[in-house]
């Protein structure tokens, strides 16, 4: 067995501890691709984001689904993914978190209207640490 074989078992062990469920890489010449199974994944990948917590009646803090950088639009966007005031609806890519190469997407949990951006682009960011500011849309 090829040296990097016998390392995968520690790599596979850190993406269970940061949460990760693929994992893909390539150089040009050479590609390689790893996803484990939802239930081999130790820390829950949470589609909605991180879970949200609540400061009012109807504004909610949205938290980073994990550790890395804030970005605030990709790269190959003009414009970032929100602005204070518009309406997000149920699962909308609110920005990314950025670790190496990988994205990872912070998703709305709910429709709902823009109140306050809680950090900037380039802001080094924790698991649950508050994004954004929500307000529920209620229906009429």
């Amino acid at each position: 067995m090829s040296q990097a074989m016998h390392s995968m078992p520690s790599v596979v062990e850190l993406l269970r501890k940061h949460g990760i469920d693929e994992f893909e890489v390539w150089d040009g010449a050479s590609h390689f691709k790893l996803v484990l199974p939802p239930s081999e994944v130790a820390a829950p990948v949470v589609t909605a984001g991180a879970a949200p917590r609540f400061t009012s009646s109807s504004d909610v803090e949205v938290t980073s689904p994990g550790v890395g950088t804030f970005v605030a639009r990709h790269p190959s966007r003009s414009e970032d993914f929100v602005a204070i005031g518009e309406v997000k609806q149920q699962g909308e890519c609110m920005a990314l978190i950025q670790v190496g190469p990988i994205y990872r997407p912070v998703v709305a949990p709910f429709t709902g209207k823009i109140v306050q951006a809680l950090c900037s682009p380039g802001d080094e960011v924790d698991f649950s640490l508050p994004l954004f500011i929500m307000q529920k849309q209620t229906t009429i």
